[in-house]
């Protein structure tokens, strides 16, 4: 019997992100001017903190560059517009389905690229795990508080996942991350993700939810949704470094996801 091709199909996902040298990264900086329109160079000119304007061009960049590469276009050729939650919406005529978005964090951006229903990333760096917790400890859902306590030695280590999980999750559905903190409630034990409470958008089947270490030092998690196009729930994670050889296959490396979750 042949396979059914609707239920043995991969969803691709793309990470794009910065390279690790700073002489690099300003290179990019000044490369990248010419690739914003009026729009993003108006709101580059208006930020005042340098730091914040280097990164806010450098997201650009992988935003522009990535999303390039996906459609076969020059960097500077895409326009976007503004949606009503403030996310850029991509004008091209292949840009139905393609589901794209931006994190930072201090030094490090990624833009996950994908054609899905949602979707969400979100990156921390490890050393924010103990201010996680203590936003865990009041804010989060008693039964999420009871399974991160009980992480005896690793309760800051599992309230940042739960916390960059919750935050993709709201950044894949267009809603503020306070209103996700009680909405979307789950639970991490092992490799193993679920959801305790129904997810604040769609059915549980149609997301996969996944979380882990970035570059060593930083938690990444993503949050794709898709509705009957994506069954088996398989995943192939590509990983793309700007402008450099550097070696991609250990950028990401997802310690937790959802069940019947499939990584390549």
């Amino acid at each position: 019997m042949m396979a059914d091709p609707a239920r043995t199909a991969v969803l691709d996902c793309h990470l794009w992100c910065l390279p690790p040298n700073k002489e690099h990264r300003q290179q990019l900086c000044e490369e990248g001017l010419g690739l914003l329109c009026d729009a993003e160079l108006e709101r580059y000119r208006n930020i005042s903190n340098p730091n914040a304007a280097s990164r806010f061009l450098l997201g650009r960049c992988l935003l522009r560059h990535g999303l390039a590469q996906h459609l076969g276009v020059a960097p500077e050729e895409l326009s976007f517009s503004i949606s009503t939650h403030g996310k850029p919406v991509l004008q091209h005529p292949d840009a139905e389905g393609l589901c794209f978005n931006l994190a930072h964090s201090r030094e490090e951006a990624v833009v996950a690229i994908a054609r899905c229903d949602r979707l969400g990333v979100d990156l921390e760096p490890q050393s924010r795990g103990a201010a996680a917790l203590r936003i865990a400890t009041h804010m989060f859902p008693h039964a999420e508080r009871r399974l991160i306590s009980s992480h005896s030695r690793g309760a800051e280590y599992a309230a940042l996942t739960h916390w960059v999980i919750k935050e993709s999750v709201a950044k894949a559905i267009g809603c503020g991350v306070g209103d996700a903190l009680t909405s979307v409630c789950i639970e991490c034990r092992g490799p193993e993700l679920d959801w305790l409470l129904p997810p604040p958008a769609g059915h549980v089947n149609s997301w996969t939810l996944m979380a882990g270490l970035f570059r060593q030092h930083h938690v990444l998690a993503l949050a794709l949704q898709a509705h009957n196009r994506w069954h088996e729930k398989a995943i192939q994670i590509h990983s793309h470094v700007l402008g450099t050889d550097e070696n991609s296959s250990i950028l990401f490396s997802p310690i937790t996801k959802t069940r019947n979750t499939t990584t390549y």
